[in-house]
């Protein structure tokens, strides 16, 4: 029976244990879902009693519940391992939040620790978190869905991401299921199957002619402040990357230092 106290933000739900007596498992503050909780244990109790393994849509809604209900479960002998509680099963903790500065996810610490560069291993986990936590909304790990990660990957395609690109950030999405899956944090890899995109690997992308380039530079020289940078810096930083083949990040990277005016 669903009930609440007086006072409490939340209702509880009451259940049979067992050879024990009635006992109270705090729910949510919306009766409907501790009501649903509550039928929940009473299946969880039954397969249990009888022997029987959870049906994927039990064990999912399991996998789901708040930290706070599945250590109750586990000290109530519903749950077997104590371990799994303590394991994170939310994304942002696995992937970061981003931002610069911001502590790196357990995935990409894994990552660093087999000695990939920190600069690889924080654009995978970004990557990762743009798909499966940006796009698709997904909250735990369990939620991960391989139709879902398709149509979110197909909408990079539709924003202008090349094929080359567009794979780029399917193989984040499955080193992330994978690791998670050798890890024991998912009872199988939902992305096991997720192939590869065919397609042109350069998304029709071309140099541009000398005309498009001399327009370039000179009206962005004419345009108005941008991100902090007028646009006359901004029509130099076009120019210095179509003279010398400089990327976006090398040219960020320029000190005064690097000018050298004295040398042949």
């Amino acid at each position: 029976m669903v009930h609440r106290t007086k006072g409490s933000p939340r209702y509880s739900a009451s259940v049979g244990v067992p050879g024990s007596r009635y006992h109270r498992v705090t729910g949510f503050a919306q009766r409907r879902e501790t009501e649903k909780l509550e039928r929940a244990l009473e299946r969880l109790i039954a397969a249990r009693a009888n022997g029987n393994h959870l049906d994927q849509e039990l064990a999912h809604y399991i996998d789901r519940l708040p930290d706070r209900i599945r250590r109750r479960l586990v000290k109530l002998g519903l749950m077997d391992d104590p371990d799994d509680v303590g394991r994170t099963r939310r994304l942002t903790d696995i992937l970061g939040v981003g931002g610069r500065g911001a502590k790196p996810g357990q995935f990409e610490a894994y990552l660093l620790a087999k000695g990939d560069t920190p600069k690889h291993a924080r654009q995978q986990a970004d990557r990762a978190r743009r798909v499966l936590i940006d796009l698709c909304r997904f909250v735990v790990i369990q939620d991960i869905d391989e139709a879902h990660v398709l149509r979110a990957l197909a909408k990079l395609t539709e924003g202008g991401l090349s094929v080359t690109t567009r794979n780029a950030f399917r193989q984040a999405c499955r080193s992330v299921t994978r690791w998670l899956f050798r890890e024991g944090r998912l009872r199988r890899d939902p992305l096991v199957q997720l192939d590869k995109a065919k397609g042109d690997s350069d998304g029709g992308r071309r140099a541009l002619s000398a005309d498009e380039q001399r327009r370039l530079v000179e009206t962005t020289r004419e345009q108005p402040v941008r991100g902090c940078i007028s646009g006359e810096a901004r029509s130099v930083m076009y120019l210095l990357a179509l003279t010398t083949g400089l990327r976006r990040g090398e040219l960020l990277a320029l000190r005064r230092r690097d000018l050298v005016l004295d040398d042949d």
